[in-house]
């Protein structure tokens, strides 16, 4: 059930852990493969994470081991391999992630109560995980369907249409 909830976090857009939709959700979701890949990225990166705090942080390792926070660990390590974050890196923003209350986000601690099943909560400890990735610089792609052609010169205009061929 956890592996599917972390499928879930990952694959939709409004991901809800409560019982009855989230059963009816896994009873007819297809597993692709390249999305169980990530979550096996992802799980090894978090098993290297909580190795890491063995004899070093053991109140941060039994946060990070209860059922909504490894979620939300393993959630976040497979984002982290997605976007090429160091494992270093990783170990830094969990470890003092968690080093609160269960963690230092009042928005993610209010999710983690009684109701923290509920899609709301879940989409909030979702994006709070989210927000800890490293901040990039990449440009964003261009989508071909967003390119004025008729603002290209004439030789961006032929490149173009030497890729469609």
């Amino acid at each position: 059930m956890i592996a599917m909830q972390l499928y879930q976090l990952i694959t939709e857009e409004s991901p809800d852990f409560s019982t009855k939709p989230f059963r009816e959700w896994a009873s007819r979701v297809e597993v692709d493969s390249e999305v169980l890949d990530t979550i096996n990225s992802g799980l090894d990166v978090f098993m290297v994470f909580a190795r890491s705090l063995m004899d070093v942080n053991n109140r941060v390792l039994r946060t990070v081991k209860s059922r909504t926070h490894f979620i939300s660990c393993a959630y976040y390590c497979c984002l982290a391999v997605e976007n090429d974050v160091s494992q270093d890196e990783i170990n830094r923003t969990l470890t003092e992630f968690f080093s609160g209350h269960p963690s230092i986000s009042p928005e993610y601690n209010h999710t983690v109560s009684s109701g923290s099943a509920k899609p709301a909560s879940v989409q909030t400890r979702r994006d709070v995980m989210w927000s800890l990735l490293p901040a990039t610089d990449e440009v964003e792609e261009t989508d071909p369907q967003d390119i004025d052609l008729d603002r290209m010169d004439d030789s961006e205009q032929f490149e173009e249409e030497d890729h469609e061929s």
